[in-house]
């Protein structure tokens, strides 16, 4: 059996929604004010076309759409709607797939002018048969502020750990890098995410889920910081 086995067309479609007390919270255009209560739609897809070549080289085509929809009247202009395309091969064997990869994004808002940032990277990722992936990008971010584009990078590492005969765990971490046009908007970050599943009994079970974010802007305080 081949362990990177794929359908040629796969995909998952999920629509989420929730509630938040600041609709501004987040927001990519950084308003530096509380907003409104709302509702929010959180429509996800993602979809990977791979042809059913044979051989040990498989090129495939990712296409992705994030959505987050604000129903707040006042907010709605702040709604955003991300897509992603990804270009690559992978070169797989028995016990990992490595693949290399083109990634364009764009990021519109619910706004006149609807573009916000577009992005055009490279990436790698190396994969194992149990699950563990390293992964590296690099590229280059264009803002509707200029003084925000930036040259980026990151690195990363996942995969799932067995705690126990009957508890799993997955788990990983990434470092982001971001060079900017202005100082004021140079960054380092980290990320961790884990969940872990919990049995409590005949079919039942728990799912505990835990991540951190921590970003450094290492020159926001400076005049740049200030225009």
């Amino acid at each position: 059996t081949d362990p990177w086995w794929s359908a040629p067309i796969a995909g998952t479609l999920d629509l989420g929604g929730g509630y938040t007390s600041n609709a501004l919270s987040g927001s990519p255009t950084d308003p530096g004010a509380s907003g409104e209560a709302s509702g929010m739609v959180l429509p996800e897809l993602r979809s990977r076309f791979m042809p059913p070549v044979r051989g040990k080289t498989r090129p495939f085509i990712d296409i992705e759409l994030f959505g987050q929809g604000l129903t707040a009247h006042d907010s709605r202009d702040l709604s955003t709607l991300q897509a992603g395309l990804r270009l690559g091969a992978a070169l797989v064997n028995r016990r990992h797939r490595l693949s290399v990869s083109y990634r364009t994004e764009l990021l519109e808002l619910n706004q006149e002018p609807s573009r916000f940032s577009d992005a055009h990277r490279l990436e790698t990722e190396i994969e194992w048969t149990n699950g563990r992936v390293v992964f590296a990008g690099a590229g280059h971010r264009r803002y509707r502020d200029e003084l925000r584009t930036r040259w980026e990078g990151d690195i990363g590492v996942g995969g799932p750990f067995q705690l126990g005969p009957r508890m799993s765990l997955v788990a990983g971490a990434t470092l982001r890098l971001a060079d900017a046009e202005s100082p004021a908007y140079d960054q380092v970050g980290v990320s961790a995410a884990a969940s872990a599943v919990v049995p409590l009994g005949r079919r039942t079970s728990l799912r505990i889920a835990v991540s951190a974010v921590w970003d450094d802007y290492l020159n926001s305080g400076g005049r740049e910081g200030l225009l």
